[in-house]
C-alpha cells in the first residue's frame, strides 16, 4: 500500500521523481494522520490525492508536505466524505469551541445555536452535487482557526442584522458630526489601529495591494478589472470579499480586547465602519505587477 500511496500522490501532482526523502515524508504524513484519528477512515489513495491537492503550484513536495497540518487535513477529508467518527470529532473539537468567539460578538445563546447550525450546514452538507465547503480547507493554517473564521463571519452577519447595521457601500459616506462617535474614535483609535494592523498582516501581499489600489489609489472596479485582466464585476466581488474579511477580523479583535457586550458592540460597528475607509487608504504594501487573469 505504501508504494501505491506514493504513486497516487505523484500522479495527482503531475508526476515527479520517487525519492527516498519523498517516500519517508509520505510515510510519516500517513502515519501521523492515522495515529491522530485511529477511529477515522479515509481511503489511502483518496488521501494521497487530497494531499497532492494541497501542494501549492510550483512548490517542492517534501517541504510543502512537512508544512501541512496533516492531522487537520485528514480530519477535513474524512468529514468531506461523511465519515461518522470524523464528524463527531469535528463537532467536539471545532464546532463546540467557537462559542466563546460568538459570545464575544454579543450573540445570545440562541443566536449562537443558530450560527452553529448554519455553520454545520455550510461546512458539512453537500448541495447540488458539490462537495461540502470543508473540502475547501487546504491546510494553509490550522483547522480550528479556519473554522473559527468562518463562524465569526456568520456571527457578524447575524449581529449586523440584529443591530440594524447598514452595509458599507463603495462610495465613502459623509457622516453627520456625532459627539459619541468622536469620543469613541479618540478613546479607541489605538486599539482599532492595532487590530487592523494584525488583520492586515494575516492577508497576502497581493490582497493588501488590491485594497491599496482600490481605496488608496482610488482605482475604480473598471480600472482594476483592466489592470488584472478580469471582468469589472469579478474585481468588485473580490474587493467586497476582502474588505468584508478585513472588517470582520478587525471587529472581532477590538470586541475581544474591549470585552464588549451587545449594546457596546452595536456602537463598535459604527466606529470601525467610520474608520476603515480612511485606514485602507494608507495601507503600505510593496508595489508588484498584477498577474493577468486573477488577483
Amino acid at each position: 500500500m505504501e508504494s501505491a500511496f506514493v504513486s497516487e500522490f505523484l500522479a495527482a501532482t503531475g508526476g515527479g521523481e520517487v525519492t527516498a526523502e519523498l517516500r519517508s515524508t509520505l510515510a510519516d504524513v500517513r502515519g501521523r494522520a492515522h495515529k491522530a484519528w485511529p477511529d477515522v477512515t479515509v481511503d489511502d489513495l483518496r488521501f494521497a490525492r487530497e494531499l497532492a491537492r494541497r501542494i501549492p503550484n510550483g512548490s517542492a513536495p517534501v517541504p510543502a508536505l512537512q508544512a501541512l497540518p496533516v492531522e487537520d487535513c485528514y480530519l477535513a477529508v474524512a468529514c468531506t466524505f461523511g465519515d461518522r467518527a470524523a464528524l463527531a470529532h469535528f463537532e467536539r473539537e471545532h464546532l463546540a469551541r467557537v462559542r466563546p468567539a460568538l459570545g464575544r460578538l454579543g450573540l445570545t445563546a440562541s443566536e449562537q445555536d443558530e450560527t452553529l447550525q448554519a455553520l454545520r450546514e455550510e461546512l458539512l452538507v453537500t448541495r447540488g452535487g458539490e462537495l461540502p465547503r470543508i473540502h475547501g480547507y487546504l491546510g494553509r493554517g490550522n483547522l480550528r482557526g479556519w473554522v473559527r473564521a468562518v463562524a465569526v463571519r456568520m456571527g457578524m452577519r447575524l449581529a449586523r442584522r440584529t443591530v440594524g447595521e447598514v452595509e458599507l457601500h463603495e462610495s465613502a459616506v459623509v457622516e453627520r458630526r456625532d459627539p459619541e462617535l468622536e469620543h469613541l474614535k479618540r478613546a479607541y483609535r489605538g486599539v482599532f489601529q492595532e487590530a487592523l494592523t494584525a488583520a492586515l498582516a494575516e492577508m497576502s501581499t497581493e490582497d493588501r495591494l488590491l485594497l491599496k489600489r482600490r481605496f488608496g489609489h482610488g482605482l475604480s472596479c473598471d480600472e482594476l478589472g483592466a489592470l488584472y485582466g478580469m471582468h469589472k464585476s469579478t474585481a468588485a466581488r473580490k474587493v467586497t470579499e476582502l474588505r468584508g474579511r478585513l472588517l470582520d477580523a478587525t471587529r472581532l479583535a477590538v470586541a475581544t480586547q474591549l470585552n464588549l457586550g451587545r449594546a457596546e458592540f452595536s456602537t463598535l460597528l459604527r466606529l470601525v465602519r467610520s474608520e476603515l475607509h480612511l485606514a485602507l487608504s494608507s495601507v503600505v504594501v510593496p508595489e508588484e505587477p498584477p498577474r493577468a487573469g486573477g488577483v
